[in-house]
């Protein structure tokens, strides 16, 4: 009955609603109606559990989810399994975000298995749980970059729906560039977080516009930043979230700061601090005086001025704010600026001596950041190397998709005087290429001598054509033309030590009136250019895209450059 009444929903978020409902009432009892479900209706199952759990004590959260993952293997729903066991990790991981053993060394041979057992969305979310505990420590960014990139990789391809937590993540991913100064990154993956549809309830859309804006304001991008401030704004719910919409007005006003448009900026910051000092955000409160303290000392009100950064200093004094070095270096300056203003020298040199001291803390820290910003660099170029190989691998495929079979090459071995690769074979064969309904390509095989004793010489028992005799090869040529064949086929052979020459490539190809091939011991794509160039239609390699594959897309671009050079 229940999986009938699920069916009427069609939203995901509809969905998630009647499993709160259903779950509230009757939080003990088997999960059936998603049994062998998609992932994303699973995980909003799981999910909703687990947030009816949360206000039980810890050896009953874990009980239950045990006891859970239990049945859902007896119904042999192995992915619903692995779910509820990563659910362990994800409340282990809030309950201890440091030096947690479990989560550092049980939880990233989970996502192997889940790798092994295919299970990408499943595996993509367990990456994004290691990663969130990763970001709890600068001496583990990098492995933070690396498995939030990688899950990027995956929940990137599919939709919100196939995986709510896809605005959440991308507004994690964002942040966190954000937090390594990494600006253009954070604006990035802010945007397609904003983009994202339906939004995961973890996270609300005016806090990822919010944190869009500052990631433009600090890519001095003021316009894209006001527009942010202004769309969160407009979508807050002023009378539940009045510290937001404090804290919001307060990030439009400093953007005005910074566009020296005060007069603006003005009522803004002082509906930020008054809202902030009311509610007791402190480190807010105490930025946004020091910068409207700042405005009032431009427009010549010295009094004004001191008297808002001696508030702004008091609350950094009463906050116990001295360790937020942040926060510091933006007051610090403007109390010493606006002490000099008012003839108080000694005060002005003692916070600019605190400034210094705020710099050297901020250096020490630099450091730490500076060392995770370079993991965080090796692991973006990582994951931009491993997208790349995945680019090519479609590239190949889709070469390989082009050149499945549409023909059979019916080669004649005009250049030897083997009767049975002259004829003999050929009466063998055509009553097989006669039944298979394929077009019939009758090609003029030529063997060119490529300095080395070849499989063709041997198997053929004929002589090539000499590597200087450009000639012979003309006229062979003329005469596999003259006989009817479709195309001529040049050969140095596989494992040729010198493939056909370009002078022999543009005798031939500019006397004869049918497609040349050229083929042996052509193994980098300069070769295929310059043969393509010489006049060769198409270009046969072998060897050495056996030995590495990925060369196709570089000789098929090689061959596309000498095409246009040539018309």
């Amino acid at each position: 009955m229940l999986l009938k009444i699920i069916r009427l929903f069609k939203t995901a978020s509809s969905i998630f609603t009647l499993l709160l409902i259903c779950i509230s009432v009757c939080s003990s009892a088997q999960p059936s109606y998603v049994l062998h479900k998609p992932y994303g209706v699973q995980f909003l199952a799981v999910d909703s559990i687990y947030y009816q759990l949360k206000s039980q004590d810890s050896i009953t959260i874990i009980k239950e989810i045990n006891r859970l993952e239990n049945w859902s293997r007896e119904q042999n729903d192995i992915p619903l399994s692995y779910a509820f066991h990563l659910l362990t990790f994800r409340y282990s991981s809030i309950r201890c975000k440091k030096n947690n053993t479990e989560v550092e060394t049980l939880l990233p041979l989970f996502i192997i298995e889940l790798n092994n057992h295919k299970l990408p969305l499943l595996r993509a979310e367990a990456m994004a749980v290691f990663a969130d505990y990763c970001w709890n420590s600068y001496k583990t960014a990098g492995l933070a970059f690396e498995y939030s990139l990688n899950a990027y990789s995956i929940y990137n391809t599919v939709t919100a729906t196939d995986f709510p937590t896809k605005s959440f993540d991308l507004y994690n991913l964002g942040i966190n560039f954000s937090r390594f100064k990494d600006y253009r990154g954070a604006i990035k993956y802010l945007n397609e977080a904003a983009a994202t549809k339906p939004i995961y309830r973890e996270i609300r859309v005016f806090n990822i516009y919010n944190a869009l804006g500052l990631s433009y304001r600090n890519a001095e991008i003021y316009d894209s930043a006001e527009f942010c401030f202004k769309k969160a704004y407009s979508i807050i719910d002023t009378s539940k979230n009045i510290v937001w919409a404090g804290i919001i007005n307060g990030n439009l006003g400093i953007t005005y700061y910074y566009e020296k448009r005060y007069t603006e900026a003005i009522p803004l910051l002082e509906k930020d601090i008054s809202i902030c000092i009311q509610r007791k955000q402190v480190k807010n409160a105490a930025k946004s005086l020091a910068i409207l303290g700042d405005i009032y000392l431009i427009n010549g009100d010295k009094q004004k001025a001191q008297t808002l950064l001696k508030q702004s200093y008091q609350l950094i004094q009463d906050g116990g704010k001295w360790e937020d070095y942040e926060l510091l270096q933006s007051v610090y300056p403007i109390l010493a600026k606006v002490s000099a203003a008012n003839g108080q020298t000694a005060a002005a040199y003692a916070f600019l001596d605190s400034t210094m001291k705020v710099k050297d803390s901020i250096a020490s820290l630099k450091n730490v950041l500076i060392l995770a910003r370079t993991q965080q660099k090796i692991q973006e170029e990582k994951y931009a190397l491993e997208v790349q190989k995945v680019e090519d691998a479609k590239e190949i495929n889709i070469i390989i998709r082009n050149s499945l079979v549409i023909g059979i090459v019916l080669f004649t071995l005009i250049s030897g005087r083997n009767p049975e690769l002259l004829i003999g074979q050929h009466v063998v064969s055509a009553p097989m290429v006669k039944a298979s309904g394929l077009e019939v390509i009758s090609t003029g095989y030529i063997v060119v001598d490529g300095g080395a004793p070849t499989t063709v010489s041997y198997m053929s028992n004929a002589a090539p054509i000499p590597a200087n005799k450009s000639d012979i090869a003309l006229c062979t040529a003329w005469a596999g033309e003259l006989q009817g064949k479709h195309v001529i086929y040049m050969d140095a052979g596989s494992g040729a030590r010198n493939p056909v020459s370009e002078e022999m490539i543009q005798k031939v190809s500019s006397h004869i009136d049918i497609p040349l091939i050229v083929g042996g011991g052509i193994l980098n794509p300069e070769k295929v250019y310059a043969n393509c160039k010489a006049g060769a239609n198409i270009v046969v390699v072998g060897n050495a895209i056996e030995r590495d594959p990925l060369l196709i897309k570089d000789m098929a671009q090689a061959t596309k450059e000498a095409m246009k050079s040539i018309h």
